[in-house]
C-alpha cells in the first residue's frame, strides 16, 4: 500500500493516515446502507476534499471514479466494490485497534457494550460475525473476511504507518481460536442456504437430472425443496430421482416436476419412494407434463416470404400457404429471391429449440431451415436446401423420407401422417 502511493514521492504519513480513515468511514457508512454510489454532499460530510486530493495524493485516483449524473450533477463511487469493503474493513479496524471505538457498536445494547469492554479482542469479532450475517443481501460477508485478515500478525506489518497500537493483537492466537470457534457454532445454528434450490427453466434433461442426484442422494445433503420446472426431464431423469430418494428419504419435502415429459412411469416412479415410511417428501407437482406441453413451449408461428419465393411459387392465405402453380407469378425483382430452386423461406429468423407443423398434400415435398446467408442464384448445390453446410431439408414422400445436410443423406420410415 505504501509503495502504491508512496513512490512518486514522500507524503505526510498523518496525513495520509486521515485520508484513509475519511474514506474508510465513508465506504463503512454507505455499505451498511447499501450505497454503492454517493454525491459531493457525502464526501463534504466525511471532509474529503477529492479536488484537493487528486492533486496532492494519489491515494482518492487510485480508488474513486467521478461520473455526471442525469442532472449532470457529479456523483463518485469507488473503482470496484472490493475497495469499498476492504476500506470499511480498514476503517472499524483501525478505529478499534488505535482508538478503543468500535463503529459496529452504534447501534447495540447496554449489555453487549459491557461484553466488549470486559473482552474487546474476541467480542469485537463476534460482532461482526453476527452483523454479516444480518445483512440481507450478503453485502458484508467480504468485509468480515477482510477484517479478520487485517486482524492477524502477519498481514499487520504491512500497516505499520497507519497502526499506533497493537490492542487486537494481544491474545491474539486466543482471540482467532474463539473466533473460529463462533463462526463454527454460527453455522450449525443457522439454516443452510443449500436447503432450497431452484433450477426452474434451465436445459438440464436427464444427463443433468443425474449429476445432481448424485449430490441429493448424498446423506449429508439435506435439501428440503429442488425445483425442476421446464428442465426437460424425462422418465430418466425420474428414475434418477426416485434412486437418489431412495438413498436418502430424509429430507427432501418438496420436488416440482411440472412442465416435463416423465409419462407415466416416470411418475410411477417417484410415487413409489411415496411408500416408503422414511420418505419425508410431503409435496410432488407432476402438472402440465407430456409431450403436447413440450410442443406448445416451442411452437412458433413462421409466415412465407414472398421475396425470397421462386417465381413458380404462389403464395396465400396470408403467406402461409404455398402452391406450385404453371405459370411464373408477377413478383418484382430481388436480391434474396430463389432464381433456379423451387425454394421460399420463412420471415421470421428462428433461434434455440422450435416446433412447428406443416400439412402437405401432392407428396415428394422438402422442408428445410437455412441460414440466411445461402446463395439464392444458380443450380449449384450452395442454394439448394440441405444440399451445403448451411441448411438442413426433409423430403417427404409416400414411399419414405430423406433428411439431408450438406450433401449427406439419411433415410427414414414413411409416416402414415400427412403432417
Amino acid at each position: 500500500m505504501n509503495e502504491k502511493y508512496h513512490k512518486k514521492g514522500e507524503r505526510d504519513p498523518h496525513r495520509d493516515k486521515e485520508s484513509f480513515m475519511a474514506l474508510g468511514k465513508l465506504a463503512f457508512n454507505q455499505l451498511e446502507n447499501g450505497n454503492l454510489i454517493f454525491y459531493e454532499a457525502d464526501l463534504k460530510k466525511y471532509d474529503i476534499d477529492v479536488t484537493e486530493a487528486s492533486v496532492n495524493s494519489g491515494v482518492c485516483t487510485q480508488i474513486f471514479r467521478q461520473d455526471y449524473g442525469p442532472f449532470q450533477d457529479k456523483v463518485y463511487c469507488f473503482v470496484h466494490l472490493n475497495v469499498q469493503e476492504f476500506l470499511t474493513a480498514l476503517y472499524v479496524f483501525l478505529s478499534f485497534n488505535n482508538n478503543n471505538v468500535n463503529p459496529m457498536t452504534e447501534d447495540q445494547s447496554f449489555i453487549r457494550k459491557i461484553r466488549v469492554k470486559l473482552n474487546p479482542a474476541i467480542t469485537f469479532h463476534t460482532i461482526a460475525v453476527d452483523k454479516s450475517l444480518q445483512s440481507e443481501n450478503g453485502q458484508l460477508d467480504l468485509f468480515l473476511r477482510f477484517l479478520l485478515g487485517l486482524s492477524l500478525d502477519s498481514n499487520q506489518t504491512h500497516l505499520h504507518g497507519l497502526l499506533t497500537q497493537t490492542r487486537i493483537t494481544r491474545s491474539s492466537s486466543l482471540s482467532h481460536e474463539e473466533t473460529v470457534k463462533y463462526i463454527k457454532e454460527k453455522i450449525r445454528n443457522t439454516p443452510s442456504p443449500e436447503r432450497e434450490l431452484d433450477l426452474r427453466n434451465n436445459n438440464l434433461q436427464d444427463s443433468g437430472v443425474k449429476l445432481l442426484s448424485a449430490g441429493l442422494g448424498n446423506p449429508h445433503c439435506k435439501l428440503e425443496t429442488l425445483r425442476l420446472s421446464r428442465c426437460l426431464i424425462t422418465k430418466k431423469g425420474c428414475a434418477s430421482l426416485a434412486s437418489a430418494l431412495s438413498s436418502n428419504p430424509s429430507y427432501l419435502r418438496e420436488l416440482d416436476l411440472s412442465y416435463n415429459i416423465p409419462g407415466d412411469s416416470g411418475v410411477r416412479l417417484l410415487s413409489a419412494g411415496l411408500e416408503d415410511p422414511h420418505c419425508r417428501l410431503e409435496k410432488l407437482n407432476v402438472d402440465h407434463c407430456g409431450e403436447y406441453w413440450l410442443l406448445k413451449k416451442y411452437a412458433c408461428d413462421v409466415t412465407l416470404d414472398p421475396n425470397t419465393a421462386y417465381r413458380n411459387l404462389s403464395l396465400s392465405e396470408g403467406n402461409r400457404k404455398v402452391t406450385w402453380r404453371l405459370e411464373n407469378q408477377l413478383y418484382p425483382d430481388h436480391p434474396e429471391r430463389f432464381n433456379y430452386w423451387d425454394q421460399v423461406l420463412c420471415r421470421e429468423g428462428l433461434t434455440g429449440r422450435c416446433y412447428w407443423e406443416v400439412e402437405m398434400s401432392g407428396g415428394g415435398d422438402d422442408i428445410g431451415m437455412t441460414y440466411r446467408g445461402i446463395s439464392r442464384t444458380g443450380r449449384a448445390d450452395d442454394s439448394r436446401l440441405g444440399c451445403n453446410d448451411k441448411s438442413w431439408s426433409l423430403c417427404c414422400s409416400d414411399y419414405g423420407h430423406t433428411a439431408r445436410h450438406n450433401k449427406e443423406r439419411t433415410e427414414l420410415p414413411a409416416s402414415s401422417s400427412n403432417r
